[in-house]
């Protein structure tokens, strides 16, 4: 049987925490936009949280790096 990459990726997003999530959206958007210019709030969106409640699992962005 073969299940969708869709499904895996929702799968494992289920059982990752939220600084895990925080992490994966981190180096995703470094990839993409460079590390300066990712911000706080692109990333606490991308997982859905606010950005100050970022600093709950994080000191700041660069302790994503």
């Amino acid at each position: 049987m073969v299940i969708s990459r869709l499904v895996v990726i929702s799968r494992l997003e289920e059982v990752m925490s939220t600084k895990e999530k925080i992490l994966d959206a981190a180096l995703t958007l470094f990839a993409e936009n460079g590390y300066d210019g990712t911000s706080v709030e692109q990333i606490a969106g991308i997982v859905g949280i606010k950005a100050p409640s970022l600093y709950k699992h994080y000191k700041g962005k660069e302790d994503m790096l």
